[in-house]
């Protein structure tokens, strides 16, 4: 089965055809129909979620309760019957980064105030997202807030090593 997922303004609707021909056609059909339709790309996201969940030990209904969804909702991402939402999605990457299947809310760090403040004005709240964004930009892209120097740099990176995140 091919999968596809269109985006309109109103909203999102799923497409499932047998094979790759009936897609085509749906899609020339659709295209020439709707013109505010706007077609997204499809990435199939269950081997990560089911993945990640494995990897953190977790069931489904204790992955579903650190994400605050219901298990049905994680089974059916796993099956690839429900598209999961960009917030969904952030907190997946949260517990996929985690090694002790954890979320860790920059005010519950223990962080000086300097370097807490600095976080939370850059828009963090999960040290999660710090570790991310070190991992995808290096040490510049933390280096970058407003008064956030090295001192602060070495706290964030201690802390990392603490939660198990390097």
């Amino acid at each position: 089965m091919k999968t596809l997922f269109i985006q309109y303004h109103s909203g999102m609707r799923q497409v499932i055809t047998d094979t790759s021909d009936n897609l085509l056609d749906f899609l020339l059909m659709e295209i020439d129909n709707v013109e505010d339709a706007e077609i997204i790309e499809h990435i199939d996201k269950r081997n990560e979620v089911k993945a990640t969940r494995e990897r953190l030990g977790l069931t489904q209904q204790e992955f579903a309760e650190k994400i605050g969804v219901a298990r049905e909702t994680i089974s059916k991402w796993e099956n690839n019957h429900f598209v999961i939402t960009e917030d969904n999605q952030k907190k997946i990457e949260r517990l996929s980064q985690s090694k002790d299947g954890k979320i860790h809310r920059i005010e519950d760090c223990e962080l000086s105030v300097r370097t807490e403040n600095c976080l939370k004005n850059g828009g963090f709240d999960y040290l999660e997202d710090v570790y991310i964004r070190v991992q995808s930009e290096g040490d510049e892209g933390l280096l970058r807030l407003k008064n956030f120097g090295r001192k602060s740099l070495n706290e964030i990176k201690d802390l990392f090593e603490e939660y198990g995140l390097v």
